[in-house]
């Protein structure tokens, strides 16, 4: 094996887990963004838990902003 040809495998490596990892972090503000809506829909909602949502959330889209512009 070539350093050429490890270096392509690298490349390959790296860009196949960018891709996982933006779809990781999409799934994941799909599943926030769900949790939510149900809590709002709550007759109490749970305040407490809403601060932690829209903190998780505002967090995993700079994480995905992040790995955006890696990928660049």
């Amino acid at each position: 094996m070539t350093a050429q040809d490890i270096i392509g495998k690298m490349k390959k490596t790296r860009r196949a887990n960018i891709v996982k990892s933006k779809s990781d972090y999409k799934q994941r503000l799909h599943e926030i963004r769900k949790e939510l809506a149900l809590n709002s829909l709550k007759e109490s909602p749970d305040l407490e838990r809403y601060s932690q949502l829209i903190t998780e959330l505002e967090e995993t889209k700079l994480l995905l902003k992040q790995v955006a512009a890696f990928s660049n």
